[in-house]
């Protein structure tokens, strides 16, 4: 027997007798026969030591996170009752991994409070003076948003501001420029229409600029590498929308830079509710296939570890071009700690490598570990490279059913944070990834070398319009139909069939002698449940009336089985994605909106953010509209509503005999007519 020793670059071979030889244990090892068949001994994985220390970390920032201080001594105690109950057991060495990560990550988290997160909160209602550099920019009717990474009294930060335009102006601004601000400093606010404090604070932004008194700029291009990237990637994905057809243009854009703006709602929710609305986060999927495309490109280089610092070095130029957003960093991240696994002279351990990636992103803001993309980032990661191995171990053979099961295991494993976070879930999400995911792969790749050639190839980008063409015509066949999502208005029961499914799915990958069976049941469970979930999305939910406030006006929403009637009531647009969300999480298809004042404006607002057509009136007089009948006099609204008399004003609303103040809803607040 022949032996071939590869030492990272150098091969010998030498005929001996195997056992007579000691390598190194981090060396690969194949033993090659005469007939040319090979059995090989792969090199030492990375630590799993890693993904204990991960898991503590995550233990204890997430203990802080949610009670506090005290935190500290339960860990503290529960990891000393541990030490004292395993001391003789073979489980001893990783509970003191992670019992010493948690109180690490505890005592982390309490210093971020301390230094960082309380010394800016400091100055909540108080005028103060940030100087830094402008990071990103966004324009709206209400003016021009600005993020600031700079200082506030020597404390690091993020902060965000509103910078009104004069006469239509705007501000001459652009990313890396140097910026000084004085300002009303607050803390970001949660509406009844969205969680602002959470979601910033998640973003490591914790103050706001609510009322700029004087800003300047102070230096142009502060920062060169921010403003040629912002430029860069502005350039790039204006031509790429330049070379497509509108459609095209802008689903090309959101699948490479997250921007949406340019893509319609109603091709957007078809999108969605196909169950292909992933892509346009930029995250795994794209650094992944990123990586594979440039894998084929380095294949001809000898050297392993050359290629995989080339594919690290490629996947964070990426990241550059994305304005490193959270999820496409999350990605990178993950994928960096994987490639670098050969740098190290290792092979790549997928829990290692998920843990490694969470501690470095919550090392930079641990209010990172609270964000929807985060957990739905790492689940989705998790159950792709951990629960499906698994669960597909010794059990089954052909890469399709892998591919099925890969994506059940995904679906599964998100299904609980979709039904909390989001107001649709697709039945139909495995057969639409299976039929249009590696199609999208294609176009993505071809919009990767149009841009690689600096936007010169435009057949190849042709090419691309036409692939996207098709995937959007078959994401309306797939959406055209209502059973093919489900609104998550009833989310509780949602998140109970997902953990009972979920869990099964579990006992299949540890299982070791039912796994088969363990598999078809999470898989009959699973279709069943999408199966009765459309089936029940058909009825209809019972009258009821929401209640949408905003800082100007309020929107009501009357719903009677699938038809919806809005009274927007001086919202100015502002209440359209609130109202979006309480419709589709109810299955409502047939929607009527009745727009209290400036109309023309306000249907616009709608008309962007509503997945479904809308019938809009104004106006004054009597109005009969499908089985709503109400009068507007005087700007108010009277009408009769499941036996009980609905009054609306600016000023007022009376629901039956209740009468209430629209200033006086904190969250957006139901009824039953």
């Amino acid at each position: 027997m022949a032996i071939k020793q590869v030492i990272w670059g150098k091969n010998f071979e030498e005929s001996c007798n195997p056992l007579l030889l000691t390598f190194p244990p981090h060396h690969a090892i194949i033993f090659s026969s005469k007939g040319g068949g090979e059995m090989a001994v792969k090199c030492r994985p990375v630590a799993a030591k890693g993904a204990l220390a991960a898991l503590g970390w995550l233990v204890g920032l997430a203990s802080f996170l949610v009670l506090g201080k005290v935190s500290l001594l339960i860990l503290t105690a529960v990891f000393v009752v541990t030490l004292t109950l395993l001391r003789r057991s073979d489980k001893l060495r990783a509970a003191v991994m992670i019992g010493i990560f948690a109180i690490v990550g505890g005592l982390y988290a309490l210093h971020y409070q301390t230094n960082i997160y309380s010394k800016l909160t400091a100055f909540d209602g108080k005028t103060a003076h940030v100087s830094g550099v402008v990071t990103d920019l966004s324009y709206s009717e209400y003016g021009t948003n600005v993020t600031v990474r700079g200082r506030l009294e020597g404390t690091h930060g993020r902060f965000t501001f509103l910078l009104p335009d004069y006469a239509g102006d705007r501000h001459d601004l652009a990313p890396g420029d140097g910026v000084s601000v004085t300002a009303r400093m607050k803390k970001p606010t949660s509406t009844a229409t969205f969680d602002g404090e959470n979601y910033s604070r998640s973003l490591g932004i914790y103050l706001t600029g609510g009322q700029v008194e004087s800003w300047r700029v102070t230096e142009k291009r502060r920062s060169p590498a921010t403003f040629y990237t912002k430029s860069l990637r502005s350039d790039l994905s204006g031509k790429l929308a330049a070379a497509c057809s509108p459609s095209a243009g802008g689903f090309l854009r959101a699948m490479l830079c997250a921007d949406r703006s340019a893509l319609p709602a109603a091709e957007k929710a078809a999108v969605y509710r196909s169950g292909l609305g992933h892509i346009f986060a930029v995250s795994g999927l794209h650094v992944v296939i990123l990586a594979m495309f440039v894998s084929l490109l380095l294949r001809p280089l000898p050297l392993v570890r050359a290629r995989a610092a080339l594919q690290i070095a490629f996947i964070w130029s990426f990241a550059l071009f994305a304005g490193f957003s959270p999820s496409v960093t999350r990605a990178c991240i993950m994928t960096s700690v994987s490639l670098a696994a050969p740098l190290f002279r290792r092979r790549s351990h997928t829990v290692t490598s998920l843990g490694l990636a969470a501690m470095l992103l919550t090392l930079n803001c641990p209010y990172a570990l609270t964000s929807v993309s985060f957990l739905l980032s790492f689940a989705a990661a998790f159950a792709v490279g951990v629960i499906s191995p698994a669960v597909c171990r010794d059990n089954v053979k052909d890469p399709k059913l892998r591919t099925v099961i890969s994506y059940i295991c995904i679906n599964v494993t998100t299904l609980p944070l979709c039904a909390i976070f989001f107001s649709e879930i697709s039945t139909i999400g495995i057969i639409a990834n299976i039929i249009l995911l590696p199609i999208c792969s294609i176009a993505l790749v071809i919009s990767f070398i149009y841009i690689i050639t600096g936007c010169k190839l435009h057949f190849v980008i042709r090419a691309a319009d036409v692939i996207v063409q098709i995937v959007i015509k078959m994401c309306r066949v797939f959406s055209a139909k209502s059973v093919c999502y489900i609104g998550t208005s009833k989310h509780k029961l949602l998140v109970i069939a997902g953990v009972f499914m979920l869990s099964i799915l579990i006992f299949a990958a540890i299982s070791k002698r039912r796994k088969r069976f363990f598999t078809l049941l999470t898989s009959a469970l699973y279709l069943t449940f999408c199966i009765t979930s459309a089936a029940l999305s058909k009825v209809g939910d019972k009258d009821k009336i929401v209640i949408i406030s905003t800082d100007k006006g309020y929107a009501a929403v009357l719903i009677s089985g699938n038809c919806g009637m809005v009274f927007d009531m001086s919202t100015r647009g502002r209440a359209a994605y609130s109202v979006n969300s309480v419709l589709t999480e109810r299955h409502v298809s047939d929607i009527y909106i009745y727009l209290h004042d400036e109309p023309i404006f306000n249907k616009i607002s709608y008309e962007k953010r509503l997945y479904d057509n809308a019938q809009y009136v104004a106006g004054e007089g009597e109005f009969n509209v499908n089985i709503f009948s109400f009068d507007v006099l005087n700007s108010s609204v009277t009408m009769q509503f499941s036996g009980r008399e609905i009054f609306l004003s600016d000023e007022q609303i009376t629901i039956g005999s209740e009468r209430f103040d629209p200033s006086g809803f904190s969250k957006i607040s139901q009824f039953m007519a």
